[in-house]
């Protein structure tokens, strides 16, 4: 399915909730690893509301070319209009609820698109990695229970797990990697902003990682100038500087200071 899945059509029936349960897995395990389609998830989402949007307008058309007929057949009548205390049925109405409407989706648009929430969202991906312990024992089957939850998407029971692993486990640093993005996962983003904060003060090996997991948790926390300054500090060459860059031009658009965004 992985070629079908950055079709229109495989993206329209996943937001439309029409693919089959097993597509429907697959396709939610790429959009965790891929960033494109994410980004190709987010556009198509867009275009809906727009769509939407635009069909109830033409909608509201339908319906007031209707009653306008139904009072030329009735002049004697009270005119529908006053009645009904309707203003879209007044022609100047009708024009000034379309331009409105269409400053609303334009709205909904740009609030997709920059918002904090929107920007964590389109580049936000999960941590990928096998963690193992051959120490054996509990201590080893607590952390593969916990693994196997993580990959399932059971992160309230895999966070449980991996916080009850020892402090003195081998790769402390990331199980406590793991435990960030479990928070991230279940919208916990102070929970998640602070782990991920203590790794990269005191963690090398994993300082790069954690510090852009840091900037999503401090975009879902709605902290935009935080994670700006943590975006910048991400160098050429470390983990994700690429889509922090991007991440960035999003962050210093101007639509992010219209009311609301």
């Amino acid at each position: 399915m992985e070629d079908a899945s950055m079709s229109n059509g495989t993206i329209l029936k996943y937001l439309q909730g029409k693919l089959p349960e097993e597509d429907r897995v697959d396709f939610e395990r790429q959009l965790r690893e891929d960033a494109a389609l994410a980004e190709a998830v987010e556009r198509e989402k867009e275009v809906q509301i727009a769509v939407d949007l635009i069909a109830r307008y033409r909608k509201r058309e339908q319906v007031a070319a209707i009653a306008e007929g139904l009072e030329e057949e009735a002049p004697k009548r009270m005119p529908l209009a006053k009645v009904a205390g309707s203003f879209l049925l007044q022609p100047m109405g009708r024009v000034a609820a379309g331009v409105l409407l269409l400053i609303v989706a334009g709205f909904v648009f740009l609030q997709q698109r920059y918002s904090d929430a929107a920007i964590m969202r389109s580049f936000g991906q999960r941590y990928e990695l096998d963690l193992t312990d051959k120490g054996g024992g509990a201590q080893e089957e607590t952390l593969k229970a916990a693994m196997e939850n993580y990959k399932a998407g059971n992160y309230e029971q895999a966070l449980e797990q991996f916080s009850g692993l020892p402090n003195t486990i081998n790769e402390y640093w990331l199980v406590q990697l793991f435990i960030g993005n479990c928070e991230l996962e279940l919208k916990r983003y102070q929970s998640a902003a602070d782990t991920f904060s203590r790794i990269v003060g005191e963690s090398e090996f994993y300082e790069e990682t954690a510090r852009w997991y840091l900037a999503l948790a401090q975009l879902g926390a709605n902290r935009g100038d935080q994670a700006r300054a943590t975006l910048n500090a991400i160098a050429p060459g470390q983990f994700n500087y690429t889509k922090s860059q991007q991440m960035l031009s999003r962050i210093d658009s101007p639509f992010r200071h219209l009311p609301g965004i």
